[in-house]
């Protein structure tokens, strides 16, 4: 064995803890300012409509936008809550993904838009 291979290893392993804390740091960093920003836009509705004020379509629409998540690559979006633990070996090695269960869930959700389809070809015949 050679004598380095303790150093890489050490090396290695320091590298990859770094890089998932500064990529969990920044995607916290995200949602916060996300949530944030949906609090303001949130209370300057509130306040516009306990004044008696109409609310543009704009400001709902972008209110309805507000509502999804910040994006593909946020927590929510993957399944990891925020107050989930991560523990080492999720540092090291990455969180698992349970490809049964978004199987399941899909096909689920497949047969749902099937039947709507049904009904619709139904009533409309």
């Amino acid at each position: 064995m050679p004598p380095y291979l303790q150093h890489v290893l050490y090396s290695l392993a320091i590298t990859s803890i770094s890089i998932h804390y500064l990529w969990h740091k920044r995607e916290s960093e995200e949602q916060r300012r996300h949530y944030t920003t949906r609090i303001g836009l949130l209370e300057d509705t509130v306040k516009q409509l306990r004044v008696g004020e109409r609310v543009s379509e704009t400001d709902l629409d972008m209110l309805r936008k507000l509502a999804m998540e910040p994006g593909s690559f946020s927590a929510a979006a993957r399944g990891v809550e925020p107050e989930d633990e991560i523990g080492w070996r999720e540092m090291l090695l990455g969180r698992k993904t349970d490809n049964g269960n978004a199987k399941a869930a899909s096909e689920k959700w497949d047969e749902i838009d099937l039947e709507k389809l049904r009904k619709e070809l139904q009533a409309a015949s």
